[in-house]
């Protein structure tokens, strides 16, 4: 069955179209909001709250499959992003004044000789901050102009906390590459 038809079967009420629509999204839009949340109930309590306002939606959505899991994640980045807000009671970045042209960004392939399990490891011991930044430009590829306005940031500040949420990150895998060297 075509995702066209997939979408009539689910605007007519068909059960079975509802679950497969459910099924198309929720693996791919779970890992988002678990990758930008950390947390297994508030990655799905945030995955449940999209899926459920993106087929609140459908009706105005005209798209193939690709378009509408990537509809339900940027509706789930969004609830991330308000959940991130909600929960810090301090804003999602500070604004900063430096230029990002003084900050260097040289990783040098360093990524290449780490291991996903523990990139993703030390991704999530950063501060929330550069962890969502890095998730999404890096992971979900939006670009910083995107990330700007979905934060109410400038995109100069983005691409600042992008570049020093690298920096950091590439300390730590230094730091922890080093160890297992020595061990």
């Amino acid at each position: 069955m075509s995702f066209e038809d997939l979408i009539v079967k689910y605007k007519n009420g068909n059960k079975k179209a509802i679950i497969q629509l459910y099924r198309l999204v929720s693996k791919p839009v779970f890992n988002t909001c678990l990758r930008m949340l950390s947390n297994v109930q508030d990655a799905e309590e945030t995955m449940q709250d999209a899926v459920l306002k993106a087929f609140d939606r459908i009706n105005s959505f005209n798209g193939n499959a690709d378009d509408f899991i990537a509809f339900v994640k940027k509706i789930a980045i969004n609830r991330c992003i308000d959940n991130y807000r909600r929960n810090k009671n301090t804003p999602f970045f500070t604004e900063l004044n430096d230029n990002v042209d003084n900050i260097q960004d040289d990783d040098s392939g360093f990524y290449d000789d780490c291991s996903l399990e523990m990139l993703m490891s030390n991704i999530n011991k950063l501060p929330s901050g550069y962890k969502m930044v890095l998730n999404l430009h890096l992971i979900e590829d939006i670009d910083f102009e995107d990330i700007a306005i979905m934060m109410n940031l400038k995109s100069s500040t983005v691409r600042s906390q992008y570049v020093r949420a690298k920096c950091k990150l590439c300390e730590m895998l230094k730091k922890e590459m080093n160890y297992e060297n020595r061990g």
